[in-house]
């Protein structure tokens, strides 16, 4: 091979005519884009001029690299070496617990040029503390050092030290541009002589951290029991620019005495102005629609870093705690009350303070989304928040039996509502069953339930309000009921009114008065829907009327079933064969605790190799369904099945 480097001149063709014919560089690195990186190995293996040029054409393929203990993966994996270099932006060192290993990794990356990493994660690896000088070293040779705005560098540290917040000094003093940093303490400190405690700096704790070791930081994620006073408080301090910060417990104690110490959450916005998004301990309210927002605002603030941006913050999910609920939590969403567009409140310990008297009288003009899980408050505050909330659009409330809620009254006064989420409650329909101020004790919800269950629904009430709602706009599309008792024949035919509707999700408990028929007529109602996701877990049998009925669905993509407990739910074998067959809809079926009936998967005749003997009633099906792949959990009496279109 000659000096010539392969792509100096992107416009010149490639000197290695790499497929036999001369091309563009760009043309070839287009084409080797599509490759992952087991295929650039196997590649390499062509020939001895593959073998030399792939590496140059793979760039953006290696910009990802991933380091285990599996020899797959592991640094002494040489073929992986000719693919490491500056281009290297997302380095992920997972599982070493060897600290040789994890140290010798470090080190080759630094000898092989991987020098401007982006994004440095550090997954449960392993270390001790005398080495933490060495690891300062590494770590300020990886992580680029240059400053670049178009750039968010991050690092992200899942340690075994149960809270080592003095190490946060040596990250920070490593990687001074770092703008993300996400510290997860791991279990048990990973070290067993006592002696090495001694080894790290103890002034380090003590010692306020350098302003411009935090001047960067945008994003900082740190999940685990606070120690206030000495620690951790000096760094949100220091943090002028902090937008998304990620707390764990809001308590601690403070190494000089066992007093309690609780987070100040209104000092927290004062010390961080720019301050959107914060969570502290988000017990149960880590949710897909969550995820989806997270990332929906930091793609927003990443993409509008040089317009000016409104101060305040605008999704704030916190779950009470020992001596912390809503007098603590409730100053700072009435401080940003006209900013808040995302508020979780959840429980980590029982709750036994009410949110009634801060529902009353709150004002969230701009909020889009509400979660409350387990927390307590009443009918009428709850929907007095819900009204003066004109641009809500996702409503969760879940883990609350006692309350008796209004479900008339709460969705004709939020039409604009698109997602409702309700978990163990009651619900009522009747305009005037709960006068102002009105509560309901455990005992009142008991009796409302079980006279609901013994006389059923009055069916004119429930049909007259989703009859309004379609009638008058609702944006209600997405219903999910998990164990409201009141679920029932006439609420689901009811529901399926909805012309709107596109996502339904009911789970029956023991408590719910249905049967096979009005399951079946409420599906076969479903078809002057345009409903895309229908799941309806926990009924015994899934019959082949309702299968039938299911395939009639023309829009419908996904249907899942089954049982969530030690149960066992019964499916017709050759009728949900039949049902993905007639659908022209359906892309995805998920089936959890069933038993499958009729169905013929010991024809010894049939077997193609191995894998059927460990998958047989997925293979099974998918020799019958043609366009379609299933994989199955084959258990003694029970299996689940996933079932997916090619």
């Amino acid at each position: 091979m000659t000096n010539d480097k392969v792509g100096d001149n992107h416009t010149t063709f490639s000197k290695y005519h790499l497929f036999n014919i001369f091309l563009p560089f760009d043309i070839v690195v287009k084409i080797i884009s599509y490759l992952d990186q087991d295929d650039c190995l196997q590649c390499m293996q062509v020939s001895r001029s593959w073998n030399a040029t792939i590496p140059q054409y793979a760039h953006n393929v290696w910009s990802h690299l991933l380091f285990s203990p599996a020899l797959k993966y592991s640094v002494h994996n040489t073929k992986r070496q000719v693919f490491m270099g500056s281009h290297v932006k997302f380095v992920e060192l997972r599982y070493l617990q060897d600290e040789h290993l994890f140290y010798e990794t470090m080190q080759t990356l630094a000898e092989y040029n991987c020098t401007e990493i982006e994004h440095l994660a550090i997954m449960l690896c392993h270390s001790t503390k005398r080495n933490y000088k060495r690891l300062l070293s590494l770590l300020k040779q990886l992580i680029s050092q240059e400053s670049n705005q178009e750039v968010q560098q991050q690092l992200t540290i899942m340690w075994r030290y149960p809270c080592m917040l003095p190490f946060l000094h040596i990250l920070l003093e490593a990687c001074p541009q770092v703008q993300k940093l996400t510290f997860i303490p791991e279990g048990q400190s990973m070290i067993d002589d006592e002696e090495e405690e001694a080894e790290l700096d103890p002034t380090l704790s003590l010692t306020p951290i350098p302003l411009y070791y935090t001047s960067n930081l945008t994003y900082l994620e740190f999940y685990t029991a606070i120690d206030v006073q000495p620690q951790l408080i000096p760094l949100i301090q220091r943090s002028p620019h902090l937008e998304f910060l990620f707390l764990g417990s809001p308590r601690g104690k403070t190494y000089s005495d066992d007093s309690l110490h609780l987070l100040d959450l209104m000092k927290i916005s004062t010390w961080c102005p720019k301050l959107v998004y914060l969570e502290v301990n988000p017990c149960g309210l880590r949710t897909e629609h969550r995820d989806h927002w997270l990332e929906q605002l930091l793609s927003k603030h990443k993409n509008n870093t040089n317009q000016p941006k409104e101060r305040g913050i605008k999704s704030f999910l916190v779950s009470e705690d020992i001596a912390f609920g809503p007098d603590q939590i409730g100053p700072l969403i009435q401080r940003h009350a006209n900013t808040l567009e995302y508020v979780g409140l959840g429980v980590n310990n029982e709750g036994d303070q009410s949110w009634a008297p801060l529902f009353q009288d709150l004002e969230l003009p701009r909020l889009q989304t509400l979660h409350c899980a387990g927390t307590l408050y009443d009918d009428i505050s709850i929907r007095r928040l819900i009204r003066k909330a004109t641009h809500l659009q996702y409503l969760i409330l879940s883990g609350y039996y006692s309350l008796q809620l209004n479900l008339a009254k709460l969705l004709k006064s939020c039409l604009q509502l698109k997602s409702l989420y309700l978990s163990q409650s009651n619900v009522s329909f009747d305009e005037d069953d709960v006068e102002e101020g009105q509560s309901v004790t455990d005992d009142s919800a008991t009796n409302s339930r079980d006279l609901s269950n013994s006389n059923s629904l009055a069916s004119s009430q429930v049909t007259h309000l989703f009859q309004y709602l379609d009638l008058h706009g609702s944006q209600l599309c997405d219903i999910s009921l998990n164990y409201v008792f009141e679920v029932n024949d006439d609420f689901m035919q009811a529901i399926a009114q909805l012309s709107m509707l596109k996502s339904l999700r009911l789970f029956f408990s023991y408590e719910n008065k249905y049967t096979n028929e009005g399951l079946v007529g409420f599906i076969q109602k479903l078809q002057g829907t345009i409903i895309e996701t229908l799941d309806i877990y926990s009924i015994k049998e899934l019959t082949s009327p309702m299968l039938d009925a299911i395939a009639d669905l023309k829009f419908l993509k996904r249907f899942e079933s089954g049982m969530m407990s030690h149960e066992i739910q019964v499916v017709n074998g050759p009728a949900l064969i039949n049902t993905i067959r007639r659908s022209q809809s359906l892309t995805y079926i998920n089936l959890d605790h069933i038993f499958l009936t009729d169905m013929d998967i010991h024809d010894q005749d049939r077997i193609i190799d191995d894998d059927d003997c460990n998958n047989p009633i997925g293979m099974c099906l998918t020799r019958q369904l043609d366009g379609y792949t299933a994989m199955s959990s084959d258990f003694s009496n029970y299996c689940n099945v996933v079932i997916t279109k090619n």
